[in-house]
C-alpha cells in the first residue's frame, strides 16, 4: 500500500477498484495477491521494484474471511490469491510490518 493509514480501499481487488487494465472476466482480478511468509515478500520485492515503494501489511485470515488459493508461478512459487467475502472487512486483522525500501 502506498498511503497510510490502512483503510478498506487497501483490501479491494483490481476489479473492485475498476482499474483500466483489469479483466473482470478473470477471477484472479477479483482477488488480492498475498504471500504467506516474510521471505516470499522479500522475494516479490526483488522481482517487482514498484513493490519496494509500498508498506507491507500482515494479518491472520481464516475461513470466515474468505478463500485463499496458491496461484504460484515459476518466478513466484509462494504467491497466493485471497478472495475476501463480499462486504466483509479484514482491516482490523492487519497491521503494517514492513516500510518502503529506501533506494
Amino acid at each position: 500500500m502506498k498511503q497510510l493509514p490502512l483503510s478498506e480501499e487497501h483490501f479491494k481487488s483490481h476489479a473492485e477498484l475498476e482499474l483500466p487494465n483489469c479483466d473482470r472476466e478473470d477471477c484472479t482480478h477479483w482477488g488480492l495477491s498475498v504471500w504467506v511468509s516474510e521471505d516470499a515478500v522479500h522475494h516479490a520485492r526483488q522481482l517487482h521494484k514498484y513493490m519496494r515503494r509500498w508498506h507491507i501489511a500482515a494479518g491472520k485470515i481464516d475461513a470466515k474471511d474468505g478463500v485463499i488459493m496458491r496461484t504460484s508461478s515459476q518466478s513466484q512459487p509462494d504467491h497466493y490469491t485471497f478472495w475476501k467475502f463480499y462486504k466483509h472487512s479484514v482491516l482490523p486483522k492487519f497491521e503494517i510490518v514492513m516500510n518502503p525500501v529506501k533506494a
